[in-house]
């Protein structure tokens, strides 16, 4: 087995395809760094089957493992929205970035079912690291009407927001994806949207375990295999009007 991590960098994922190819690997499950993946095709000329992770394949045929961003985001969304949040403000990956964009339409769609329009000044995206997430969320917390619910990509995007609301005295509901260590002790409602990641390894060595063995036998179709999510609540949420002092 050969790992490397290209550290969502294209130019190190086409470095290290190029020397998976010059190794001759069997098989390659690949976390792609950008939204196009037409390189492989290029840099594998003898075609092992590849399976790309928490992205689909773009310009290039391969089995992929992907989470149910979509539904996660959408149900943790109507989640806030049942319990009567109308101003919940997006932190997010920049809108390139697969998992980002899914889970923006998952919001928006709970919004709009709910017959509210996704209000651009409640929507910061391409954040991807503590303090830019923590500084998206201050300015929507200074908003002359600030969100009292926050949804947040992945987990940078939650403890960014966590400690804006902590250094400016706010009190708002966080939901978002991906667990993290003290979760459950937060000083405010926590939504999680949660999922197996050792079931997305799982499928992924599941596929490409079934491409080897039928080399030769006949070609399959590609094949997505969704991983599904779960919502954790982690405090109560008494909704926008609570007493949060």
């Amino acid at each position: 087995m050969v790992i490397t991590n290209t550290a969502g960098d294209a130019g190190r994922e086409r470095d290290a395809v190029r020397d998976f190819s010059a190794r001759r690997v069997d098989g390659v499950i690949l976390v792609p760094a950008g939204a196009d993946q037409a390189h492989l095709a290029e840099e594998l000329p003898t075609s092992p089957p590849v399976v790309t992770v928490a992205r689909p394949p773009t310009k290039f045929e391969a089995d992929c493992v992907l989470v149910d961003d979509f539904g996660g985001a959408y149900a943790a969304t109507s989640r806030l929205l049942a319990a009567g949040h109308r101003r919940i403000g997006f932190l997010g990956n920049p809108p390139s970035v697969y998992t980002g964009s899914e889970r923006y339409r998952g919001y928006s769609a709970a919004l709009h079912e709910a017959g509210i329009d996704p209000d651009d000044a409640l929507v910061k995206r391409g954040r991807e690291d503590l303090a830019s997430a923590e500084a998206a969320a201050a300015e929507l917390l200074a908003l002359p009407e600030p969100p009292t619910a926050l949804f947040c990509t992945d987990n940078h995007n939650t403890q960014g927001a966590y400690w804006a609301l902590r250094h400016h005295g706010a009190g708002a509901t966080l939901a978002g994806f991906d667990g993290f260590d003290l979760a459950d002790v937060l000083s405010v409602p926590v939504l999680v949207v949660d999922h197996d990641p050792d079931e997305i390894g799982r499928r992924a060595a599941q596929l490409l375990g079934e491409r080897l063995a039928r080399q030769g036998a006949g070609a399959l179709p590609p094949r997505r295999f969704v991983v599904r999510t779960t919502i954790i609540a982690h405090g109560e949420d008494r909704g926008p009007d609570r007493d949060v002092s």
